[in-house]
């Protein structure tokens, strides 16, 4: 019974080291790649450094539901932005009903070490461009003086957001460009 206790011991131990050098060292399983845990772990802007916001909105006249979706849609864009730029690990998140807080860290490995210029990249305002067949500008925003909707009612440039004021929105629905 006792040397059964030492083998089951034994064996214990060795599972452990066996698991604990895998975990420290990485390996190679077919085409995948399991990554040492320390380069695994993503460090917080505590450890790499970075940038962080926080955007506060207003509600205006807009009703709760309404607001609630544009805050979601506005966190997507800003999710999309960081993608696009390469910041995969960049955090966006509601911190409140009105507000977002954007985490972005900045690392070695970083294509951009400024944060300014991180934070002036998720701030630009965004362009409305309509591209024809083959790739041109047909219409720009600084072309457009106002849209319709599908239910035929006329938005000014102001009320769209169309010149890129950068709190403004433009609603999907905008279909029809007036000149």
């Amino acid at each position: 019974m006792r040397l059964r206790s030492i083998i089951t011991l034994v064996i214990i131990i060795a599972v452990v080291c066996v698991v604990v050098f895998f975990g420290l060292a990485g390996f190679d399983v077919g085409l995948s790649t399991v990554r040492p845990v320390p380069e695994a772990v993503n460090l917080g802007l505590d450890l790499t450094g970075g940038a962080y916001v926080v955007y506060e909105a207003e509600q205006g006249e807009l009703d709760a539901d309404e607001f609630s979706g544009k805050m979601g849609t506005t966190m997507g864009v800003l999710r999309d932005r960081l993608d696009r730029a390469g910041f995969t690990e960049a955090t966006v998140v509601a911190q409140s009903s009105d507000r977002i807080r954007v985490e972005v860290p900045i690392n070695d490995t970083s294509d951009t070490q400024d944060p300014a210029e991180v934070l002036s990249l998720i701030g630009k305002p965004a362009v409305l461009v309509f591209r024809d067949m083959y790739g041109e500008d047909a219409i720009t925003g600084d072309m457009v003086e106002g849209a319709t909707t599908l239910a035929g009612e006329r938005l000014d440039v102001g009320d769209a957001g169309l010149q890129g004021a950068g709190s403004g929105s433009c609603s999907a629905s905008l279909v029809r460009a007036v000149r």
